[in-house]
């Protein structure tokens, strides 16, 4: 038998090579290396291991990306002061590059936030804006330094940015809702000469809302959430004007509106033709309006009945929201509302 090494011939029936000591039989050699069981115990054990230690080499590069990005010293606590506003503590530690970036990209996200507003598209900007600020509290508190103290670092900066979020973003929205309440006119509004459809209007808040409301007054009112007489109403909101005022006698005979027997001229009347409109007579107590409903399309375009009418048009005084007195929407139209 010839050796596949040495080649020199052997007698028959060896195993191994005479002159080398080769194997003569080699295919009778598995060439599938062993494998360890994945059932084995310790087999999940060094699995376990090895992908604990990639992602801890992972979480090091992010570290180190961080790192980049942030100072290389410590911060003293009182510059963090300047971290209120998105950049300004990156330019007071010497990376101007980085804080001219987060402060000009927090300010164009406010602009554009204020451009949509007060659609939902101002909602995402500004949301982007504030994810803005918390990267840059991130990247400029974040040092380098071991695990530990990194770890310490995002804790406190997440800590920073919750406190700016609580006590400076949230009470500017709602303090400037005390002063004035965005409104966009409804789908299901009958559009006209003063209000159409997807029209922005600043409604007044509830620190600049009058005690009492005036004949003419366009105002924003929660309307409906009743039934009667088999007629259900959506709770919602209307807007349209005040055609009288508590101690009047608003009466509507053959859709022609009269307010303590005197038709209501130009912007003392409705927004709305109250033609088709049943015959009603309103006497109004106190803390009582009367505001038409004639702009409410499902109401308007359908056949109503005298009972609904009146009561969908006595409105209390604290259902009336405020006065609409701007509109920011469309462009075309940006003024104040008569």
């Amino acid at each position: 038998m010839q050796c596949p090494n040495c080649e020199f011939e052997n007698m028959p029936g060896r195993q191994t090579c005479v002159r080398c000591e080769s194997l003569l039989e080699i295919g009778d050699i598995s060439v599938e290396p062993i494998r360890a069981s994945s059932l084995r115990l310790m087999t999940r054990v060094h699995r376990l291991s090895h992908g604990l230690s990639a992602a801890a080499a992972a979480l090091l590069r992010v570290r180190i990306t961080l790192a980049g990005l942030a100072p290389a010293m410590p911060i003293p606590s009182r510059a963090l002061k300047w971290a209120l506003v998105p950049g300004l503590l990156h330019l007071r530690l010497g990376r101007r590059g980085v804080g001219w970036a987060f402060l000009l990209g927090w300010i164009l996200l406010l602009a554009v936030a204020l451009l949509n507003y007060p659609y939902a598209a101002a909602v995402w900007w500004f949301s982007l804006a504030v994810a803005f600020h918390a990267g840059s509290i991130i990247t400029a508190v974040v040092a380098t330094g071991n695990p530990g103290d990194q770890l310490w670092r995002l804790m406190s900066s997440a800590a920073i940015f919750g406190g700016l979020y609580t006590f400076g973003y949230w009470p500017i929205v709602w303090l400037s809702r005390g002063v004035v309440i965005p409104f966009v006119v409804p789908a299901n509004f009958r559009p006209g000469p003063a209000i159409s459809t997807s029209d922005a209007l600043l409604v007044d808040g509830r620190w600049r809302r009058p005690v009492r409301f005036n004949r003419g007054e366009l105002v924003l009112y929660r309307l409906g959430g009743r039934s009667l007489a088999g007629y259900a109403v959506r709770s919602g909101y209307g807007i349209d004007r005040i055609v009288g005022v508590p101690g009047d006698r608003v009466e509507l005979v053959k859709g022609e509106l009269r307010v303590n027997g005197v038709e209501p001229a130009g912007v003392l009347g409705p927004l709305g033709s109250t033609r088709g409109f049943p015959d009603i007579a309103l006497d109004l107590g106190p803390d009582e309006y009367a505001i038409l409903p004639t702009r409410v399309e499902s109401l308007a375009g359908s056949a109503l009945e005298r009972t609904p009418l009146q009561a969908l048009s006595t409105v209390a005084g604290d259902d009336i929201v405020g006065v609409a007195r701007w509109r920011l929407r469309p462009w075309s139209r940006f003024g104040a509302v008569r």
